[in-house]
């Protein structure tokens, strides 16, 4: 949040964070309302590290919504060709949002595989 212009990795790494939590695609590309929607205020409930506690990536709802596929496909677009070893180190706080956009990222892709199973298999009772 302190960076007028972040490196680009904190960049990507921000962007990343925010399209899964919903923040409109749009508005997230440019620095500047990214920084607004960083809070890391203790007991705050749009406190960035709370929402990402209280996300869920493998809700069914959400799995197959084209809405939802839009703000993952740009977090992955984001953290493409970002490595781990880069991140970490930048800081301890972006390592952090880092592991969580690749473990999100990965426990959606497995969820809806098993939403699409789950989908044809009750198709093909019918």
């Amino acid at each position: 949040k302190r960076y007028n212009s972040p490196p680009p990795a904190a960049k990507r790494v921000i962007i990343a964070v925010l399209a899964i939590l919903g923040e409109p695609i749009q508005e997230i590309k440019e620095w500047i309302i990214c920084r607004r929607k960083i809070n890391f205020k203790r007991g705050d409930p749009t406190n960035l590290f709370s929402r990402m506690e209280s996300y869920h990536p493998a809700a069914d709802a959400e799995l197959l919504s084209t809405e939802r596929e839009e703000c993952y496909q740009a977090a992955m677009a984001s953290m493409d060709g970002l490595s781990r070893d880069h991140v970490s180190s930048s800081s301890v706080r972006l390592s952090i949002l880092y592991e969580w956009v690749h473990v999100v990222l990965e426990m959606r892709q497995h969820a809806k595989k098993w939403m699409e199973a789950k989908e044809e298999a009750k198709a093909g009772a019918k």
